[in-house]
């Protein structure tokens, strides 16, 4: 009988579980892996790849729980900044908060699961990323509507997607001159739509 990792089946269930999302996120964030798959994950968290499959039933469960979990700190990072910032200064630190030097994850996370057309569970993929988008949308739309930009939720939505666009753009750069431009341009477009 193998040995458990914890004082109850369940704790060590729980434990392998998030060893096997801190692996996927690692992953998506090692930049010599072309694709993220069952064979890099489960032995970057000790896991036999055949046992992989008793947490997740595919890649694509797999990636919507990181998103899950991913997007649910990032967008109570945007709310809690939100909460504690008016006007410029919130979109300016929503930017730092998304901009910042450490990798994020959350919309390479988001691409993959809106992608996976082809996936096992495509419907399921496409259908979760797009709510995973609204919840990262919403403390967005509670700023465009305190400052009175309507409709909110629609430029939240956008926001977010110039966020994205931002993340992607600066996974590319070389120069803190070409960040620093990036920066300046998401700041702008998210400050501009509240007018």
């Amino acid at each position: 009988m193998p040995r458990i990792e914890a004082a109850t089946v369940r704790e060590h269930h729980d434990l392998r579980r998030q060893r096997l999302l801190e692996a996927a996120r690692a992953s998506l964030l090692d930049p010599s892996l072309r694709s993220v798959g069952f064979e890099h994950i489960g032995p970057r968290a000790g896991i036999r790849r055949n046992s992989v499959y008793l947490y997740f039933p595919s890649e694509t469960h797999l990636y919507i729980a990181l998103a899950e979990q991913e997007v649910a700190e990032l967008a109570k990072a945007l709310e809690d900044v939100v909460a504690s910032n008016e006007g410029d200064a919130a979109f300016s630190a929503i930017v730092d908060l998304v901009l910042c030097p450490e990798p994020r994850v959350e919309f390479e996370l988001l691409r993959r699961l809106a992608t996976r057309t082809t996936a096992q569970r495509a419907d399921l993929a496409v259908s979760r990323s797009q709510e995973l988008y609204t919840e990262l949308a919403r403390p967005l739309a509670a700023l465009y509507e305190a400052q009175g930009a309507q409709p909110a939720g629609h430029l939240a939505r956008l926001a977010v997607g110039i966020l994205e666009a931002a993340a992607s753009e600066q996974a590319s750069v070389q120069h803190l001159e070409e960040l620093k431009a990036i920066t300046a341009r998401a700041l702008a477009a998210l400050a501009s739509a509240a007018r």
